[in-house]
């Protein structure tokens, strides 16, 4: 892409611009599975992506900001009971809401150490 941009002209947008639209889809994504029904396996693909992206934020600020949001999403909906799960079945917790709350963890940690 940098090659494309050049021939054009161009500058390179910064890596957080070209970011944006991706976190905008995986937070619409965790709003979505929230507010419906959700399945063990979703959950678990979900929280992949989001921990991916998070490897890529380079920006503390910026990757705090999308985590805060993530997490207040996320509140209130930490447990949940799958899909086509039985009657008595125990809710299970959200793997998503354990990886938000991991990165936001070592965030704090990182602040307080610095």
């Amino acid at each position: 892409m940098p090659v494309l941009v050049r021939l054009c002209g161009r500058k390179m947008p910064p890596e957080s611009e070209l970011m944006q639209p991706l976190l905008t889809r995986i937070t619409d994504e965790l709003k979505e599975s929230v507010a419906g029904d959700r399945t063990i396996k979703d959950c678990r693909v979900l929280s992949a992506k989001i921990k991916a992206v998070g490897i890529r934020l380079k920006e503390p600020d910026e990757k705090r900001q999308w985590f805060e949001g993530l997490s207040t999403v996320m509140a209130g909906h930490e447990r949940f009971k799958p899909r086509n799960a039985r009657k008595n079945s125990k809710p299970l917790r959200d793997p998503r809401a354990d990886t938000i709350n991991a990165v936001l963890l070592s965030l704090q940690e990182g602040a307080v150490s610095s």
